[in-house]
Formats: C-alpha cells, sequence, structure tokens
C-alpha cells in the first residue's frame, strides 16, 4: 500500500513538472498574477528541478521570484526569420517597424507611473521617436493622425498584455484606434524588468553590424571574469607595494637606535581595489533606445 501511495506522488511530481517545464516553454515569462497563474505556481514549486535540468541541457537560466518566473532561452539560429513575435488578437505578424514601437513603448512604461492610458504612451512614443534623429534618418517616424501608426502601437499594447506587462483595467484597444475612447492599464514592474532577454547589455556592445550584435549580446559572457581577474591583479600588486613599503619600515626600525622614538606602526590601508559585485540591469530606458537603434537599422 505504502509503495503504491509513493509511486502514484512520483508520477504527480513528474505530471507538474512536465506541465510547467511545457507552460515555460511556450510563455517564457509567466507572471503569478497573470492568467497562467497555476503554471506559474508549478514553476516556483520545481524551480529547482526546473533551474538544473534547463542548464544541463539547452543550457538556458531561469529566473524565479514571487512575482514573475522567466526562462532566458537562447535561438539556437539568430537570423532564423520564421517564427516573429505576433498580435495575440488578430494573430498578425510584427515587422521592423512594430518591433521598434514595441521598444519605444518599453521605454515610456519604464517612465509611466503605476497607472498609464494607451494615449499617453502614444505621446511618450511619438516624444521619443521625435527626439532620435537616427530613427528619422533610419526612416522610422511615428504619427498619432496616421491610422495605421496607431494600429502598430495597438499590436505592441496587446503583445505587452499576452506578456501581463500590462493589465487592461478600463477600455478597449479598438476604441482608441477607431478614435473613440482610450484604455487604462497598470502596469506590472516586475515583469517590465524581465523582458530584457540577453547575456549582456546592447550598450556595452561596439559593433554596428546587426548579426554581430545579436551574437554579442548572447553570448556567454567573459566580461565579468575580466574583471574579476583585472581587479584580483590590481589588489595583488597594491599588496606587493604594501609589502614592500612595510619592510621598508621595519628595516628603518631595525636601524634606528634603540632609544629613538618609535613612530607608530602604519595601519591598515582599505582595499581600493574590491572585487566588483555583479552588474544589475540597466533600469533607464537608455536600454531601450539601443534596442529600437539596432531594429531600426540605424
Amino acid at each position: 500500500m505504502s509503495g503504491r501511495h509513493e509511486t502514484a506522488t512520483e508520477q504527480a511530481v513528474v505530471a507538474e513538472r512536465q506541465t510547467a517545464l511545457r507552460a515555460l516553454l511556450r510563455h517564457p515569462l509567466l507572471a503569478a498574477a497573470g492568467r497562467h497563474s497555476a503554471e506559474a505556481g508549478l514553476v516556483r514549486r520545481h524551480a529547482t528541478w526546473l533551474r538544473e535540468w534547463l542548464a544541463r541541457n539547452p543550457a538556458w537560466t531561469l529566473q524565479v521570484d514571487n512575482e514573475v518566473a522567466r526562462l532566458r532561452k537562447t535561438p539556437a539560429d539568430l537570423s532564423d526569420g520564421t517564427r516573429p513575435a505576433r498580435d495575440p488578437s488578430s494573430n498578425t505578424e510584427f515587422n521592423r517597424r512594430r518591433y521598434v514601437v514595441f521598444c519605444l513603448a518599453l521605454a515610456a512604461l519604464e517612465r509611466a507611473d503605476r497607472q498609464t492610458t494607451l494615449g499617453k504612451m502614444a505621446e511618450a512614443v511619438v516624444a521619443f521617436a521625435a527626439a532620435d534623429p537616427a530613427l528619422a534618418a533610419a526612416g522610422i517616424i511615428f504619427d498619432l493622425a496616421s491610422h495605421d501608426q496607431r494600429r502598430d502601437l495597438v499590436h505592441a499594447t496587446r503583445l505587452l498584455i499576452e506578456l501581463c506587462v500590462l493589465v487592461r483595467i478600463h477600455g478597449d484597444e479598438q476604441q482608441y484606434l477607431s478614435a473613440q475612447g482610450d484604455v487604462l492599464y497598470n502596469v506590472n514592474r516586475p515583469a517590465l524588468a524581465s523582458i530584457l532577454n540577453v547575456k549582456r547589455g546592447p550598450s556595452t556592445v561596439d559593433d554596428t553590424d546587426l548579426e554581430a550584435r545579436l551574437a554579442a549580446i548572447v553570448a556567454e559572457r567573459d566580461w565579468l571574469r575580466e574583471r574579476v581577474e583585472r581587479a584580483e591583479s590590481e589588489r595583488e600588486q597594491l599588496r606587493i607595494l604594501l609589502s614592500n613599503a612595510q619592510q621598508s619600515h621595519l628595516r628603518a626600525l631595525h636601524a634606528a637606535p634603540q632609544d629613538a622614538e618609535v613612530p607608530p606602526e602604519p595601519q591598515p590601508v582599505p582595499d581600493p581595489f574590491p572585487v566588483p559585485n555583479p552588474p544589475t540591469p540597466n533600469a533607464a530606458p537608455s536600454r531601450w533606445r539601443r534596442w529600437w537603434l539596432v531594429i531600426a537599422g540605424a
């Protein structure tokens, strides 16, 4: 009886892990309060096993907290354009312009309050686009008077809703598109902070070629190890200098007459080159500017 009970328990655990893994593969960003809250709960329950499995097999990382679960997948082929983002309502594929508008909308949300409207987002997108000459040089403009351009923003907004970055409170995007009303949203800050999926910030990449930039931002990083090694080397050099100074001081003490006044021993010098901690993601909207410029071809 006990053996059958243990087998049933183990089978239930396996089934939960499979469900959690399938949910992550289908929705790499799961919000605890979203429509996939049940799957997000399973991911949190089996987070340790999922992290180990994903790190061992596809070599992906999984970040889980009380608000979101984020699977950071790396595409096998960065040039594969057969699986673009889509508007979840109309199934409209994202083109280059819609991706740029999506990044502009994310930049607008980082400066928004806890609640915002589609109209305010549109005004911020217009301001960002107008203030950046590189976008204009790439042929990217945004005009609220254009129905097609407002529709691009609606496509981007619906994807943000699907990702639980935005939670619709009142109104409908179709009303805004028809110039008959506005839409009120709550901004999910933890989901917004988890959107960017890179191994390094775009601002740290000097390449201007799109393929080279994409390869650089998803490559496994050596920069942290290099910084640590450089800091350790500088600290070792400082130790040597301090050791030489202390030895010189001791030799001077031994050579001095016994009745001479003994100077106080030098106090330990704080380490001016501590090993840096891993940097936290930059929350400034400029990180999205790097993306929209890359996508725009600027």
